[in-house]
């Protein structure tokens, strides 16, 4: 009884439903990126004496760091674009 039950309210719930369908929000691409920040991925040899030399030579700073992946984050300073900075690392 409870199951027929279920099945006879079931259909009621998705033709009340006039929201229209569900579409996905913005992509990846199509969304801004903060102009001053960027990701880095250090080799971990290097990671320790590469952050240093960058921090002291360019002003970089991290934001924080992602142990497990071996990546930072890092936001960049004075003028230096995204662009530059991916070229530089």
């Amino acid at each position: 009884m409870v199951i027929m039950a279920f099945f006879f309210f079931m259909p009621s719930i998705f033709l009340a439903n006039d929201a229209g369908p569900i579409t996905a929000g913005p992509k990846a691409s199509d969304a801004p990126y903060a102009s001053v920040e960027i990701l880095v991925n250090y080799k971990p040899s290097l990671r320790e004496a590469t952050t240093g030399h960058y921090q002291t030579k360019w002003g970089i700073t991290t934001i924080r760091s992602f142990h497990t992946v071996g990546v930072e984050h890092v936001r960049l300073a004075g003028e230096m674009t995204v662009a530059q900075a991916v070229k530089m690392f």
